[in-house]
């Protein structure tokens, strides 16, 4: 039965497709005996159209070839066969051509489009890797250079701190330096002027010598030398005054003044050499740091900066990939039900054209007794009536 709908329902929509008049094939079938079984029919030309009214004409057409005449009859079995035909090569052209041909195209579309975005999903996804691990390692290096930046700042620090207290020693020592290198020159200086007075006056000038303005050195050598001087001429009856015993202790002294004043000079080259040897080897130590630090902090920069950039680089990728994988699962999708629409469909055709040969099959065998003999009005056994396909076909319409 729902062979039999599916036929006529399909009949109906043929004839209408092919722009062949159901009213008309309606007439030409009621020629004769079921004249009257038409009126309402005819009268109403409109009331063909619908699936529902298609099914009826139809049924009345059936009804009505078969109660008339073979040759009607004949024309809708011929008719059903130029459908069959025409369904034929409808599907044929629909597989082979138009549809066909079109569904191919979207499927190589489907398959090409798929193929390169999972291309490009693994390309993402490779990269999301790599770019994970760069950051990682950027940040790493980074930090790394920030505590060996640290260590440079300290070790500049240090370094600076020691040679400012270095410095400070080196002033100090150079200050007092000064100070007994004055002290030395000025004794030096008097002990030559009293030589002077004393190689050139007699004995009192030795007890002149004691009222001159002496350097503190000069002072208390002249001292220790007339305390040794007195100890020796105690007890003698008489003084007298010996200048060339007083020439030769002051030469003394004044040997003694060069020769301490020649020590302090060279005790002052000795510490004036090892801090400027100090001081260029901290100067150095400084430079190189500095140097170090610089040179690190431009590489943390571009760590930092690379390690940006890869994480703009990442999110962005991981939105491209997020979007390639939502595109590639409706893609898929999308494609998948396409093909099996495609398939339906065809197999709908294939179905159609089966029920208009089994149609066509069917009115076929109604038409073999009227083919065999004509039977006039009245006369002769009546014939098998149609009503119970009549109202089979009415029934598929439902």
């Amino acid at each position: 039965m729902n062979c039999l709908r599916h036929s006529m329902v399909y009949l109906t929509s043929r004839l209408l497709v092919l722009d062949i008049e159901v009213v008309e094939l309606v007439a030409l079938a009621c020629a004769g005996p079921v004249e009257h079984k038409c009126k309402k029919v005819l009268r109403n030309p409109d009331s063909t159209r619908g699936n529902g009214s298609n099914v009826l004409v139809l049924s009345l057409l059936v009804s009505a070839a078969y109660a008339a005449t073979v040759t009607p009859m004949g024309k809708v079995i011929d008719m059903l066969k130029e459908m069959e035909l025409q369904g034929e090569k409808e599907l044929q052209l629909h597989e082979k051509k138009a549809e066909a041909v079109q569904f191919a195209a979207y499927q190589q579309f489907c398959e090409k489009t798929e193929v390169e975005k999972k291309r490009i999903i693994a390309d993402s996804k490779d990269k999301v890797e790599v770019l994970t691990a760069e950051i990682e390692k950027s940040g790493s290096d980074a930090e790394k250079l920030a505590e060996e930046i640290a260590g440079h700042l300290a070790e500049v620090e240090s370094v600076t701190a020691e040679k400012e207290a270095a410095s400070k020693v080196r002033e100090t020592e150079r200050k007092d330096f000064q100070a007994m290198l004055k002290d030395y020159t000025e004794s030096v200086d008097a002990i030559g002027r009293a030589l002077k007075v004393l190689k050139a006056q007699a004995a009192p000038a030795l007890v002149q010598l004691k009222s001159l303005e002496l350097p503190e050195h000069a002072s208390r050598g002249l001292n220790a030398l007339l305390s040794e001087g007195s100890e020796e001429q105690l007890g003698e009856p008489s003084y007298e005054f010996q200048s060339g015993g007083v020439v030769a202790m002051l030469e003394k002294l004044e040997d003694k003044f060069v020769e301490e004043r020649l020590q302090l000079e060279k005790d002052e080259t000795s510490k004036k050499n090892a801090f400027d040897l100090l001081a260029a080897t901290l100067t150095r130590k400084i430079e190189q740091a500095t140097k170090e630090q610089q040179q690190k902090e431009g590489i943390k920069a571009k760590k930092l900066h690379d390690k940006a950039s890869a994480s703009g680089d990442l999110s962005e990728t991981k939105v491209g990939l997020k979007t390639d994988e939502e595109y590639l699962a409706e893609l898929s999708t999308t494609c998948t039900k396409k093909a099996a629409d495609f398939k339906d469909r065809q197999k709908v055709r294939a179905e159609e054209l089966v029920a208009i040969q089994e149609a066509t099959k069917a009115m076929s065998e109604i038409a073999k007794p009227a083919l065999l003999q004509e039977v006039p009005d009245g006369v002769g056994p009546e014939p098998t009536k149609p009503e119970s396909l009549v109202g089979a076909l009415a029934a598929a319409g439902r």
